[in-house]
């Protein structure tokens, strides 16, 4: 997740809306929610994110404003990005296990003066979004809390949010444990992927020609996207397919995966500058992806494969073998290797589910048994008739 101080144009800003008594209306007790109180470091590169009360809706919802941070004023990729992340929330609009749009993009005029008689303003971008309760966070830092179990039904749940995004040819390309977060929905948890700002479509336009790096956060980017494709349409969906095996190993482990793949291979990172050498003379999409595809013929098999139940792990060992095919098909370094269709993840998460469920009744039947037999057992040493019928044999 990257961090960073807040500039000082973004404290003034924050200032504003803090004290503002309300907002277009209706959104009142506006609060900053991706600094930390204790280091004053925000949370993702765009945008700053208020929790506020929307008095016409009569609930919580997040207002999501353009940093007016110098350095993403300068930068217009940075907010064609996020104008492109109001586009495809209306897209999802009504859509289960999305995002939800509150409210259009809107400006913000922020007054600032200069001098006794001078004021100098800076307009800024913003819109509401549902507000999403609860973090997902203690999952992954955690482990030792929660069940192989529970953290089986978690994954479940987070696929079906990425799920529902292809589903609607949306790639989120940053799927992180900060980036998902849930809501009770009746008697069940929704899990839902928040923060698009570097999400695409198909059909949606190139905000930069090509890409140097990965869009998201690096330590869950796919190879492809880390050395440079991250652009390309094409891959989109096996990115998030490969974030989601990184967070699947994070779940049982207590390294990130890509920690566990460097230590597996002291030459992983020699891979993939010599995977990236292969893109210098490619000039389009369709050739850098067939100079990538040649690289994978040629160096894909030196690829470290990592298991989900090395040392550390906390996987139960009857399910391994399942988790680590299954690792294997969607964090493979050659993307063609991945799965390609999210519901097959889901069948084999069910089928560990399922294995553990079974497992737990045996032993719970188990213990029934013993329990009875020693209640019977006690009852008969009670009874001393009981116990002349254990002591007597023949003569």
């Amino acid at each position: 997740m990257s961090t960073m101080l807040l500039s000082d144009n973004s404290r003034l800003l924050v200032a504003s809306l803090e004290s503002t008594e309300e907002l277009d209306g209706r959104y009142r007790n506006i609060r900053l929610v991706n600094v930390d109180p204790v280091s004053g470091q925000k949370h993702g590169a765009f945008s700053l994110v208020f929790c506020a009360y929307d008095r016409l809706e009569g609930e919580n919802v997040a207002l999501k404003f353009f940093d007016i941070d110098p350095e993403n004023q300068r930068d217009r990729y940075r907010l064609d990005a996020f104008r492109r992340e109001h586009s495809i929330l209306q897209t999802l609009i009504s859509k289960e296990r999305c995002l939800q749009l509150a409210s259009k993009l809107s400006k913000y005029d922020l007054r600032i003066p200069i001098s006794p008689t001078q004021n100098v303003t800076i307009s800024t971008e913003y819109f509401a979004l549902q507000w999403l309760e609860h973090g997902l966070d203690h999952f992954f830092l955690g482990k030792k809390i929660h069940s192989a179990l529970d953290k089986l039904r978690l994954f479940n749940d987070i696929v079906l949010a990425v799920e529902a995004l292809h589903r609607y040819e949306v790639f989120h390309r940053d799927i992180k444990p900060g980036n998902l977060r849930s809501a009770n929905q009746a008697v069940k948890r929704l899990v839902v992927a928040i923060d698009l700002g570097v999400a695409a479509q198909y059909s949606s336009t190139k905000v930069r020609p090509e890409y140097e790096c990965s869009v998201g956060q690096p330590t869950y980017a796919s190879p492809e996207a880390f050395c440079g494709l991250a652009g390309n349409r094409k891959l989109a969906p096996y990115t998030d397919i490969y974030a989601l095996g990184c967070l699947l190993f994070e779940l049982f482990n207590l390294d990130l995966y890509v920690t566990a793949l460097v230590s597996a291979n002291g030459r992983y990172t020699a891979l993939l500058a010599g995977m990236q050498t292969y893109l210098t003379k490619a000039n389009d999409d369709a050739s850098r992806l067939a100079a990538w595809q040649h690289g994978l013929d040629m160096h894909a098999s030196g690829a470290p494969i990592i298991e989900i139940d090395g040392p550390g792990s906390d996987v139960p060992s009857g399910i391994a073998p399942m988790l680590n095919e299954l690792l294997r098909g969607m964090a493979h370094f050659d993307y063609r290797q991945r799965v390609t269709r999210l519901e097959k993840v889901r069948s084999r998460i069910w089928s560990c589910i399922r294995c553990l469920e079974n497992e737990a009744m045996y032993v719970a039947r188990v213990k029934r048994v013993k329990t009875a037999r020693e209640m019977r057992l006690k009852k008969l040493m009670q009874d001393p008739r009981g116990m002349q019928r254990i002591s007597w044999s023949p003569k």
